[in-house]
Parts: structure tokens; C-alpha cells; sequence
């Protein structure tokens, strides 16, 4: 088991203590924005896809396995379904009404778990099964959260991502978000 820390690249004061402290680097994250002042462009649909929000007690257990299959990658471990729902679904955070799901085929494709914070839309986990990528799915979930917070009176949308996941902040960019904040993962074996 790891210890985790993030900061704020731009604090090196920290990043120094932290140092000091036995925490190396090692992963960076970008902290994305878009500020919309005018209503987005409605989201192009790939063929075939249908959208729809979240069921609680449903929609649950597929949603999590999507998220967990899209987020794979070499050395990161899959969050177990009670530990992601205990934090996805948490009371003061949940609505199922911004937890947007793109069925095709009768199978769910891809999935934007959006979360209301004071003064600004938030994209949680955004996430698209592999045999549906590369046609469009993730850039329309992506403008189809920032209409329905548009529609909520939000005229700014963020989002965390991994530095390293080109794809992913490339389609971010491309929707027009911008990198707002660096942070830092700094990490420390636990005894």
C-alpha cells in the first residue's frame, strides 16, 4: 500500500516538505476548465447511441465495471465496486439526473458522472467501452454535460485528468478546455 499526497505544482514549498518527508513524484495531473458564454453546441451522436440518466440500484454495478474497464491501464489497480460507490455515490454529491449513460446495441457504451459543485459543473469520471471508441462517444457525453449544466445555470465545467493520458486531454482540448492547474501525486510506501 501507497501513502498519497497531491500539490499544487506550483507550491514547491510543499513539494519540498514533502520531499523531505520520503514522498517522491510520481504521476501529474491536469486540472481542466471551460468557460461557456454562450449556450455549447449540442452534442453529435454517433449512430445507434441513445442517452439517458443513471437508475440507482440498476445502473450501478455496470456503470462502475465500464468506468473500471475504461480507466485500465498498466499499474493501476481497478477500485473495488463498494469502495467507488462509497465515493461516487455519496448523498451530498449523487444525482442520478447528471450521471448521463450512451446505450448502443442494447449494451452500455459509455458513461459522463457528473457532480454539482458550488459554482461550477464538474465531469467526475467520463469513460467509453472499447469496442465504441474513436467515434465520437466521449466528445458527445463530454458537450452533452456541458449543456445540461448550461441548461443549471453553470457556465463553467472542469475536470481532473492524468497528465499522461494524451487521448483523453487532447479530447478535453479539442472541446475547448484548457489546462487550469497542474497537481502533483506524490506517493510513499506504507510500512
Amino acid at each position: 500500500p501507497l501513502a498519497r499526497i497531491y500539490l499544487a505544482h506550483t507550491n514547491a514549498a510543499e513539494r519540498a516538505i514533502a520531499e523531505a518527508a520520503g514522498f517522491r513524484p510520481a504521476r501529474y495531473h491536469f486540472q481542466m476548465r471551460i468557460r461557456m458564454d454562450a449556450p455549447p453546441s449540442p452534442p453529435q451522436w454517433p449512430a445507434g447511441v441513445a442517452v439517458r440518466t443513471h437508475v440507482p440500484g440498476q445502473d450501478d454495478r455496470a456503470v462502475h465495471a465500464l468506468i473500471q474497464a475504461a480507466f485500465d491501464r498498466p499499474g493501476r489497480t481497478p477500485q473495488p465496486f463498494d469502495a467507488w460507490q462509497e465515493f461516487m455515490m455519496q448523498p451530498s454529491l449523487f444525482r442520478p439526473e447528471l450521471w448521463f449513460l450512451a446505450e448502443a446495441g442494447g449494451e452500455l457504451a459509455g458513461a459522463c458522472l457528473c457532480l454539482p459543485y458550488e459554482g461550477i459543473g464538474w465531469v467526475r469520471q467520463l469513460g467509453v467501452a472499447e469496442g465504441h471508441r474513436r467515434r465520437g462517444l466521449g466528445a458527445a457525453l463530454l458537450r452533452h454535460a456541458f449543456c445540461e449544466f448550461w441548461k443549471r445555470g453553470e457556465s463553467q465545467v472542469g475536470l481532473a485528468v492524468d497528465a499522461d493520458n494524451d487521448r483523453a486531454v487532447g479530447l478535453y482540448e479539442a472541446a475547448g478546455m484548457e489546462r487550469a492547474r497542474q497537481y502533483d501525486e506524490y506517493q510513499q510506501p506504507l510500512p
